[in-house]
């Protein structure tokens, strides 16, 4: 009986243990089977992710449509450009034309999903600035993507009343962009940076230039009067022209010119405006000798591309009431203004300019130029920018800021009469066109530099970077020979051992 009473106990035993094998099996199997439809890569999250990424793509391919449709860049929210409400909206943005996520509105899992359909995350903040043009000052604000900009108090402006705060909305190609002028909407959600400026009433912009309005008798005008003195046309004028912008009432501004004196006339009862487009405006005047300006505000002026190019008989340019703040192109801005004694250029603010190439080309009777107020830290071209200056004697660039530079080729060439150039700040780590810089200066005898002047970067032509310099002497005594006219003595003297053309700044 005992026997038989301990095989029982063990078969029991066996069962028992068969029952836990089983159960820890059957949730083994359970768990299998809710990772297979729940985890990372399981049916149910699979599904979900396959229905994310239809709607996500559906989305994208739409907007990618707008914006082919639009033609132009675009960075906003995903309603405003499609002109619906979305329920993507507070998750996705277009950022400069593509589709981004913004950090503050997604789960981590839609946040991996996204990232493995390759949609990058938006910059997390943006700058809001608020030009209040002359009235109370305003601070600029820090917006988080996707977030709505604060919209300020109004700014107190003395005898003006404000309208609201505007943008310059660009549009059209890099060689000739146009300009709309937009008010902001601050229910929009941030995707990029603003500048914003205040508008007030008694304001006007003009016109870009062009083929028609006064453009088409520049040969004939001899002097440019900008007023804002009166508002009536002479009856003796040979034609007049209204030249605002403002289509739904075009006599804003009016132009005139003078039947007998070829005087062009520029007047509005209003703040004249220039165009945020200035490029060519006063390109080959060539019979003009002078022009005032007494009612013109560039402080919307993006471009000054060859603004006064072939301006041949202008001696004296009073510029100190140009705003230049917003400027990112002064390319041939001066070019072959031959007859420019004297510029004042103290009022110029350059800290957005990238190109400068040709900025005084052949203005060969200039024979002073102070531009030690010029900040440079975005310039990346300096070519040929003195070129032709043959009565310049001497120039001062020692506070320019060229570590973005990559181009100076020409930059000082046939400067026939000048006799020292300071670049003790150049930065040429990352000049890569040096050809003929310092080409025939033939009274050259100083060249103030410092170590920051490399030549390890030059991929192009670097050859003549001197010749017919024979004036030239280093800082330790090395003269110029014309066997050594290339980038190998571009750089300090250091006597015998180590020849140089340029002179250490003390």
């Amino acid at each position: 009986m005992k026997r038989k009473h301990n095989t029982t106990r063990k078969e029991k035993g066996i069962t028992l243990i068969a029952l836990v094998v089983t159960i820890i099996a059957i949730i083994i199997l359970a768990v299998i089977s809710l990772s297979s439809l729940m985890g990372e890569n399981g049916l149910i999250t699979n599904s979900r992710f396959a229905s994310f990424s239809t709607e996500v793509k559906e989305l994208e391919e739409r907007a990618k449509l707008k914006l082919i449709m639009g033609e132009e860049e675009y960075s906003g929210s995903i309603n405003e450009l499609l002109d619906e409400e979305n329920p993507y909206n507070t998750k996705l943005i277009i950022q400069d034309n593509e589709l981004k996520y913004l950090s503050s509105g997604i789960t981590t899992e839609e946040e991996g999903w996204l990232i493995k359909l390759g949609i990058g995350k938006a910059d997390d903040y943006f700058k809001v600035e608020f030009d209040s043009a002359g009235g109370t000052e305003i601070e600029s604000q820090s917006i988080r993507s996707g977030k709505l900009a604060e919209k300020p108090n109004n700014p107190i402006k003395a005898g003006h009343e404000f309208i609201g705060w505007y943008y310059l909305k660009e549009s059209g190609t890099e060689s000739n962009p146009t300009y709309e002028e937009k008010e902001f909407d601050f229910n929009s959600i941030i995707a990029k940076d603003y500048s914003l400026y205040a508008k007030y009433e008694g304001e006007a912009i003009m016109v870009k230039a062009s083929s028609q309005y006064f453009w088409s008798c520049k040969s004939e005008i001899t002097e440019i009067l900008f007023t804002g003195d009166s508002s009536d046309i002479p009856t003796n004028v040979k034609e007049s022209w209204n030249v605002s912008t403002n289509s739904s009432n075009p006599g804003e501004i009016k132009a005139y010119l003078e039947d007998t004196t070829n005087r062009l006339v520029i007047h509005s009862d209003k703040t004249i405006y220039a165009n945020p487009n200035m490029n060519d405006f006063f390109r080959y005047f060539s019979n003009v000798s002078s022009i005032t300006f007494k009612n013109f505000n560039t402080s919307k002026v993006k471009l000054l591309r060859s603004t006064f190019l072939g301006c041949s008989k202008i001696e004296n340019l009073d510029l100190k009431a140009f705003d230049t703040s917003k400027v990112t192109n002064m390319y041939n801005i001066f070019y072959g203004c031959s007859s420019l004694t004297s510029i004042d250029l103290s009022s110029f603010n350059t800290s957005r300019v990238t190109t400068m190439y040709g900025m005084f080309k052949n203005c060969t009777v200039l024979r002073t130029l102070d531009i030690t107020n010029f900040e440079t830290p975005n310039v990346k071209s300096l070519r040929t920018m003195f070129d032709g200056c043959n009565d310049l004697e001497s120039i001062d660039l020692s506070s320019f800021d060229t570590s973005k530079v990559t181009d100076v080729y020409k930059m000082f060439n046939v400067c026939k009469n000048i006799k020292v150039i300071d670049i003790s700040n150049f930065d040429t780590s990352k000049v890569t066109y040096m050809a003929a810089m310092f080409y025939n200066c033939p009274k050259l005898t100083t060249i103030y530099a410092s170590d920051k002047f490399s030549t390890e970067s030059i991929d192009g032509d670097s050859g003549y970077i001197f010749r017919y310099n024979n004036s030239l002497v280093g800082g330790n005594g090395t003269r110029f020979s014309s066997s050594h006219t290339d980038k190998e003595y571009a750089r300090l003297d250091k006597g015998s051992e180590e020849p140089g053309y340029f002179t250490l700044k003390q």
